[in-house]
C-alpha cells in the first residue's frame, strides 16, 4: 500500500495481520507478569479500545463541545442580562463575540483543543479545555499573542490537578498582593507566614511543593520572587501566580459551575465515551 500513516497507533492497527479478528484473539495466550501479579491481554485490549478507537475519540470531543456549547449559551444569558437596558450596546456585543468565534486564533484554539481531547485520559481534563475556549471570549482576557489561547491549552493537557491545586493555594495566598506600593516592600515575601501555612495544608512535603511550583513557572503560570532573607529561611522558596496563571484559574472556575449544571449527565457521557 502506497502512501504514509502519520499516526503510530494507526499504523500498529494498519499492520495486523489480516487473519486475526481482534488484538485479544491474536495475543490470547500471553501475559505481562511482575511478580505475582498479571497484566492480562484482555486489559491491554481495553486500554487500547478506551485510548484509541476512533469512536472513542470522537465521543470526547463531543463532549468538548457540548461543554463549549453550555459555556456558550451561559455566556450569551449573561451578556444580555448585562446590556438588558440598551439595545444598542447589547448588538455590539454580541457582533464582538461572533468576530472573535469566527477570527483565526479562535479557530486555531479550538482545533487543538479538539486534538488534546481525542486523547485526554479523563473529562475533566476536556472540560477545562472548553472552560478555557469560551472563558477568552470575556471581555478581560488574557492578552498574549495571537496563539496565546491554543498555547494555553497545549500547556493545561500537560498540567495534572497536583498542579492546579498548588496554583490555586498560591492564588489564594497571594490575592491581592503585589497592589501600588509593591516596590517598596515586597507583597509576596512579606507573606512567607501564609505560605508556609499554605504548604501545610496541602500536606505535600515542602520539597514537592516547591517541586510543583517549578514545573508551573515552566508554563509561565507562576513566577519565583526574589529572595529575601530577612523574611525566608534558607531552603525556602517564594513563587506567586502571574497574570497568565490567575487568568487561566478564572477560565477554569466556569468548569465548576458548568459541571454542576450537567450533573449526571457528565457520568453517563463518561461511561459512553470511557
Amino acid at each position: 500500500m502506497s502512501g504514509r500513516i502519520d499516526d503510530p497507533v494507526d499504523a500498529s492497527f494498519e499492520a495486523w495481520p489480516e487473519n486475526h479478528e481482534s488484538p485479544g484473539e491474536a495475543y490470547g495466550e500471553l501475559a505481562l507478569k511482575f511478580s505475582a501479579l498479571v497484566f492480562t491481554p484482555a486489559r491491554v485490549l481495553n486500554i487500547l479500545k478506551d485510548r484509541f478507537l476512533p469512536s472513542s475519540r470522537v465521543a470526547r470531543v463531543v463532549y468538548l463541545l457540548d461543554g463549549m456549547r453550555l459555556k456558550l449559551d451561559r455566556h450569551e444569558s449573561e451578556t444580555r442580562s448585562k446590556f438588558a437596558e440598551s439595545e444598542t450596546g447589547l448588538h455590539e456585543a454580541m457582533k464582538k463575540l461572533q468576530l472573535e468565534i469566527e477570527g483565526p486564533a479562535f479557530e486555531a484554539a479550538v482545533a487543538i483543543a479538539c486534538e488534546e481531547a481525542a486523547r485526554a485520559i479523563d473529562l475533566g481534563k476536556v472540560e477545562q479545555f472548553s472552560s478555557i475556549l469560551v472563558g477568552s471570549l470575556a471581555p478581560d482576557p488574557w492578552f498574549g499573542p495571537e496563539e496565546g489561547i491554543a498555547r494555553m491549552i497545549r500547556d493545561i493537557a500537560q498540567l495534572g490537578e497536583i498542579d492546579i491545586f498548588v496554583l490555586r493555594a498560591l492564588e489564594t495566598t497571594f490575592e491581592g498582593a503585589g497592589g501600588p506600593n509593591h516596590n517598596l516592600v515586597n507583597d509576596y515575601t512579606e507573606r512567607m507566614p501564609q505560605l508556609r501555612q499554605a504548604i501545610a495544608r496541602s500536606k505535600l512535603h515542602p520539597d514537592d511543593f516547591y517541586a510543583v511550583c517549578s514545573r508551573l513557572a515552566g508554563f509561565g503560570f507562576v513566577l519565583q520572587e526574589e529572595r529575601n532573607n530577612s523574611r525566608m529561611d534558607l531552603p525556602e522558596r517564594c513563587f506567586r501566580p502571574t497574570h497568565r496563571g490567575k487568568t487561566l484559574l478564572s477560565y477554569l472556575k466556569s468548569a465548576d459551575r458548568t459541571s454542576q449544571q450537567k450533573g449526571h449527565a457528565a457520568g453517563q457521557a463518561k461511561s459512553a465515551a470511557f
